[in-house]
């Protein structure tokens, strides 16, 4: 999965208990970074947490917790030279010295070119400027819709959102 199993509708609990029953692996996308960031510094967020998102949270058991904070930033799957990422991948740093909040929010390269940003009207699609070697799968961008790119005719970025 590449994200935000939590808070797009009203069925969270039932998709991350399919998510945990079949074993699949899920990168950490921003609805599930709200529900964290609260359950890590409950009570001193609980007031910032959007009415639906607290009882969601409050809802969650011990093991869909374990699950949650088990997903990972990213997810590197070598055998097709693949990256999973929620949102998007600065392009100029390596996977360790990434922004996590980028990694989770980003949909642009700003105008300026200089760093990312989530508001759609401030640059182009970060994907734009990822020239591989590997192929990237990402979500966070559903206004967009499927988003695909190539270079010299292999697919290096696939937005699934």
């Amino acid at each position: 999965f590449v994200g935000d199993i939590l808070g797009k509708g009203p069925l969270s609990l039932q998709v991350v208990d399919f998510a945990m029953k079949q074993g699949a692996l899920c990168v950490r996308g921003n609805h599930e970074q709200v529900v964290i960031s609260w359950y890590q510094n409950k009570p001193a967020n609980t007031p910032k947490l959007k009415p639906s998102y607290l009882k969601l949270a409050q809802s969650l058991s011990p093991q869909h917790w374990n699950y949650l904070l088990s997903c990972p930033l990213y997810l590197e799957i070598p055998e097709y030279d693949l990256l999973v990422v929620h949102a998007g991948i600065d392009p100029s740093v390596g996977l360790d010295e990434q922004d996590s909040e980028l990694m989770m929010n980003m949909r642009n390269r700003k105008s300026n070119g200089q760093g990312f940003t989530s508001i759609y009207e401030d640059g182009t699609p970060w994907i734009d400027a990822w020239n591989g070697p590997r192929m990237v799968f990402f979500g966070h961008d559903a206004k967009r819709g499927l988003q695909d790119r190539y270079r010299n005719e292999t697919l290096v970025a696939l937005g699934l959102d």
